[in-house]
C-alpha cells in the first residue's frame, strides 16, 4: 500500500545537512554578531549558541460545535505514542554534552497562541499533530473546543517567522502544507490531500524521520527513512 505522506517543499538542491545542524550554526553566527555589536550591560534578545528549538503542537479538542450550537465529541488520537516516539528519537541530542549538538524539545497544546509563541521563541522545527480536514487544520480554542485554522490564516501566522522545517502529521493536510510553503517554510512534510493517516503509520514514520534528523541526515533522506519504516511496520496493514 502506498504511504500517503508527501514532501511538499524540498528546495531545488536539498542540503545534505540536518535542519537541526543548520539551524544551530546559523543561530550561533547571528547571536555572535549581535552580541559583538552591543556595549556591555545592554539587553540581549538573542541567546548566543542557544540550541535549536523543536516545538511539537498537539491538538486534542474534546468537541466541536455545529451551527445550531450543539456539541459533538471528537475521536481522540494516539498523541501519547507520537510524543514518546519524538522524545525517544531526539533523546541523545537533548542530552548532548556539547552545546553545539544539543536541541531543545518542547511539547505544547496546539492553540494559535502557542504557535505564535513557539515561532517568536525561534522554533526551527515545527511539528503539528491533530485531526486534519481538506479545508483546515484543527487547533484547540483553549476551552476544550475546536478552532478551525484555514490555510490563509495559517500562512499569516507563520509568515513573520517561518521555521526551517514543518511536519504536519494530520490527515488531508496537503493544502495546509502549501500554505506553509507560501509563508516561507523551506521544508514541509504533510499528508496527501485525499489520504487518511492511521495512528500506527504516523508513529512509525515520525519515529524514523526524527531519528534520521537527529543523526544529521537531511530532510530527503529522513523522509525516505520514514516511508521505509511504514512499509516495513507489522502494525501497519499492507
Amino acid at each position: 500500500e502506498e504511504v500517503p505522506v508527501v514532501a511538499v517543499a524540498p528546495p531545488p538542491a536539498p542540503s545534505p545537512e540536518s535542519p537541526l545542524a543548520l539551524a544551530g550554526a546559523d543561530e550561533r553566527r547571528f547571536g555572535e554578531r549581535r552580541a559583538a555589536s552591543w556595549p556591555a550591560g545592554s539587553p540581549r534578545t538573542v541567546a548566543v549558541g542557544a540550541p535549536p528549538l523543536v516545538c511539537c503542537l498537539f491538538a486534542a479538542p474534546l468537541a466541536w460545535q455545529d451551527a445550531a450550537g450543539a456539541l459533538h465529541g471528537i475521536e481522540a488520537l494516539d498523541g501519547d505514542a507520537e510524543r514518546a516516539a519524538i522524545a525517544a528519537a531526539l533523546e541523545d541530542r537533548r542530552a548532548a554534552p556539547d552545546g553545539r549538538d544539543r536541541v531543545k524539545l518542547d511539547f505544547r497544546a496546539a492553540t494559535t497562541e502557542a504557535l505564535q509563541s513557539a515561532l517568536t521563541s525561534g522554533c526551527r522545527v515545527l511539528h503539528y499533530s491533530g485531526h486534519g480536514h481538506p479545508q483546515c487544520l484543527t487547533f484547540e480554542d483553549g476551552r476544550g473546543g475546536l478552532q478551525p485554522v484555514p490555510p490563509s490564516r495559517l500562512e499569516a501566522l507563520v509568515r513573520p517567522r517561518p521555521p526551517a522545517l514543518a511536519f504536519v502529521c494530520a490527515c488531508h493536510s496537503e493544502r495546509a502544507a502549501h500554505a506553509l510553503v507560501k509563508a516561507g517554510v523551506r521544508h514541509v512534510v504533510a499528508v496527501s490531500l485525499d489520504a487518511p493517516l492511521l495512528d500506527a503509520a504516523a508513529v512509525a514514520f515520525t519515529r524514523a524521520f526524527y531519528q534520521a534528523i537527529a543523526v544529521g541526515d537531511g530532510v530527503k533522506r529522513a523522509f525516505d527513512s520514514g516511508v521505509a519504516s511504514v512499509a516495513a511496520s507489522p502494525r501497519v496493514a499492507g
